[in-house]
């Protein structure tokens, strides 16, 4: 609510009072009238600012705090900014204010404190402190708060603490540190104090000295001759005045030996495949309380080779391991290496140590994940069924990679799909099975080809059954090919026919799916119709096709499994079928 237009004229008043007394009749402070006072002049919302108390007399080393209030008139109602600005005004004065921003509504007076310094010079004419009110759409309101600097009366005293955070202070033995002391006047006491430390307490071959002074903070300097004894120690400061009386202060102080530091690498050779990047521990141990940043940096290495630290390790840290990392080219001859790590640190001299690098040589580049069944593959006998075999590809390997496989069981015929391929995908291993073959576990061997000349095989099993002829039922799968994104689902509808009458019943499962690859049923038994499968694909599934069966059983036999499968894209891409 705005105060009363009395109450805020005399807080105009007060300003312009503080203006003529500071010497300044152009306070800034405009006419807080009301439209009846000042013929002519139109109803201009505003603001006027005032102090409980203007001029103000503090002494030279003290302060005082004055409240400041401001009055909303002629229907401005928002928030105002308040201000503090001694430029201008007489040298040793500061001024701060608690809370500057008064949001609307806000009444409240704010508490402006003024700083007197001992160096701040005697006057009977009062130093302006100029204080600004301001808010959005109102002209800003200046008020002069006048300040008269009085002497400090006689006597005073005077207290010791430390700057800061600060709560004691290390050294170390051959080296120096500081602590910075703050001296608060009081009472009008002005002059300087002089510090030493009393010998008692205070290690030998350890001394403190008086080093320069800003403000009221004074730096001591504290030096441990090499034959300071290390421990922790409590020193008594000791500040002298002319005037007033002695003050201590306790000084906990902590002597360190030198310390010192050694780097080791791994004790046995380290292992590493030509065309991969391996990662060596090198250990730093610190002595006798070292606690300074070491840089690494290490060298040695074949060309084509690249030795990295990270950038802490390299410009200085101060952890108990750090990391060499070693990138091999794929073209780098077999054999063991070494490598030399130095480490440095200022004053002390540089460690090293020796790390070996045992590197084989490059591989095929590639190799063969499992086959993405769940158990061992099955096919039936006059049947066939794709199994689908990962190719994972190391870093930079891209050549072309053919694919081959043979049987040398009559009956049993193994195709891979495509021949060739150029990327870090999968292949698909057909198994055909002849009605005549007898039932058993069958060996498939897949070999792959580099354009380089480079072989790798891997062999699984695969088991083939015979079908019971009175199975009473066929499956009759879906027409159209079916798609999958990775991380997604589609669904198949596959109808089972009945083709006699002795069977009433037909129990349904899904076999040979690939990991990644998720198929369910939305029933599990039937006397004959259709049923829908849910097909979905893992976020991580690689593209490719993946195969599985549906199969079944009656209480006469089995039914012939139906070969399924189903093309998994990359997630993103658009597909033919359910996303």
């Amino acid at each position: 609510m705005p105060l009363p237009v009395r109450w805020a004229r005399s807080l105009a008043v007060l300003a312009v009072a503080g203006a003529a007394a500071c010497g300044d009749r152009s306070a800034g402070v405009t006419d807080p009238r009301t439209p009846s006072d000042a013929p002519s002049a139109a109803v201009v919302p505003g603001i006027a600012i005032g102090a409980d108390s203007n001029p103000v007399s503090i002494a030279r080393g003290a302060s005082a705090t004055v409240n400041v209030r401001v009055a909303r008139i002629s229907g401005f109602t928002g928030a105002v900014t308040l201000a503090v600005d001694t430029t201008g005004s007489a040298r040793g004065i500061r001024a701060t204010i608690a809370n500057a921003t008064i949001a609307a509504g806000d009444t409240a007076a704010r508490a402006v404190t003024i700083t007197v310094d001992t160096t701040a010079t005697v006057s009977t004419t009062p130093a302006s402190v100029r204080i600004t009110a301001s808010g959005t759409g109102v002209t800003t309101q200046t008020l002069l708060l006048g300040v008269v600097v009085t002497a400090a009366p006689t006597g005073g005293a005077f207290t010791l603490g430390f700057a800061g955070t600060t709560t004691g202070s290390t050294v170390v033995v051959g080296q120096s540190g500081t602590v910075r002391v703050v001296v608060r006047r009081t009472g009008g006491f002005t002059g300087p104090v002089t510090f030493t430390a009393d010998s008692a307490g205070r290690p030998a071959n350890v001394t403190i000295t008086q080093g320069a002074t800003v403000g009221d903070t004074v730096t001591l300097n504290i030096a441990a001759a090499s034959g300071a004894t290390p421990g922790n120690y409590t020193v008594t400061l000791r500040g002298t005045g002319t005037g007033v009386t002695a003050q201590t202060l306790a000084l906990p102080l902590t002597v360190s030996p030198v310390g010192t530091f050694t780097v080791a690498g791994p004790t046995t050779a380290t292992s590493a495949t030509a065309g991969t990047t391996v990662s060596i521990p090198i250990r730093v141990a610190r002595t006798g309380g070292f606690g300074s940043r070491v840089a690494f940096t290490a060298t040695g290495a074949p060309a084509g080779v690249t030795l990295t630290f990270d950038s802490t390790a390299r410009v200085g840290t101060t952890d108990t391991t750090v990391t060499l990392r070693v990138t091999l080219p794929a073209t780098l001859a077999a054999g063991t290496y070494p490598i030399t790590v130095s480490a440095v640190t200022p004053g002390l001299a540089a460690q090293t140590t020796t790390v070996n690098l045992t590197v084989a040589a490059a591989g095929v580049g590639f190799t063969f994940g499992s086959p993405l069944f769940v158990g061992n593959p099955v096919v039936l006998a006059s049947a066939t069924n794709v199994i689908t075999l990962p190719i994972n590809r190391t870093a930079g390997f891209t050549d072309p990679i053919a694919f081959s496989s043979t049987s040398t069981v009559s009956g049993f015929d193994v195709s891979v799909s495509p021949a060739t391929r150029n990327g870090a995908e999968v292949v698909n291993v057909g198994i055909t099975a002849s009605g005549d073959l007898e039932a058993g576990v069958y060996p498939v061997t897949v070999t792959a080809t580099t354009t380089g000349g480079r072989t790798l095989t891997t062999t699984f099993n695969v088991t083939v059954v015979r079908n019971n002829p009175s199975f009473g039922f066929q499956f009759v799968g879906p027409t159209t090919p079916l798609t999958v994104r990775a991380g997604g689902t589609t669904t198949a509808t596959v109808t089972v026919q009945r083709i006699s009458i002795i069977a009433p019943t037909a129990y349904l499962n899904v076999t040979n799916v690939a990991r990644g690859i998720t198929v369910t049923l939305d029933r599990n038994t039937t006397a004959e119709g259709t049923v829908t499968l849910t097909i979905t694909a893992d976020a991580t599934a690689l593209p490719g096709v993946y195969a599985f069966q549906l199969t079944g059983a009656t209480e006469r036999g089995v039914i012939p499994p139906l070969n399924m499968s189903v093309t998994v894209t990359a997630a993103g891409t658009t597909t033919t079928g359910n996303p």
